[in-house]
């Protein structure tokens, strides 16, 4: 999987093929197909397994009420930051994860998108929940729009820091940070949100 993730990273999705993993693993054919009975399996498998860790961090993250009552923007913030550390943290998989996210493939997995908010995706659900009962951001604007805005422009800084196009550093962080939040801060703050 870590060969396929590499592969896609490096050169894009159009440019993947079983034989390439084969040789970049050093297995055989017959052994990655003995494991996943097409290319497909196999991509959906890898964004699978990276999906997974990006729920594991929320798994990981404790927020009260009263703590997203008394300061939600810092609530946010610490989340996004320990998501967008991730991100770059993890390279080739983050490169992966967009791509394949971008591509065609994506559509039969996003289809499951329900079932992985009730499994995997649990908890970042619940935090979102409890973020939107102090600041009824989705009352405001459609759910759609603000994980586009969010998820998107975070992949996007994410892969450029990666590629090296910025800078990796907590000053960088603090920029993208910076950027994101002026978008959101309309939404979370209730005397600047649209009326």
């Amino acid at each position: 999987m870590d060969a396929a993730m590499q592969i896609v990273a490096e050169a894009g999705l159009s440019n993947f093929s079983m034989k390439k993993v084969t040789q970049r693993a050093g297995v055989s054919e017959a052994l990655i197909y003995r494991h996943f009975e097409t290319k497909e399996k196999l991509l959906d498998s890898c964004f699978e397994l990276v999906d997974q860790q990006i729920a594991s961090i929320f798994s990981q993250q404790i927020v009260t009420d009263g703590e997203i009552q008394e300061n939600i923007y810092e609530v946010v913030h610490r989340l996004w930051m320990t998501y967008f550390r991730f991100l770059v943290q993890n390279g080739y998989r983050t490169l992966y994860y967009f791509e394949y996210r971008d591509s065609s493939y994506y559509s039969h997995v996003h289809q499951r998108g329900i079932i992985a908010e009730q499994t995997y995706f649990h908890d970042f659900a619940e935090i979102v929940h409890k973020i939107n009962r102090h600041s009824n951001v989705f009352d405001k604007i459609n759910s759609a729009y603000v994980w586009t805005f969010v998820l998107d422009s975070t992949g996007l800084f994410a892969r450029r820091i990666i590629q090296g196009d910025l800078p990796d550093g907590e000053e960088s962080y603090n920029i993208v940070w910076q950027i994101i939040s002026k978008g959101l801060l309309g939404l979370l703050q209730p005397e600047l949100a649209p009326a």
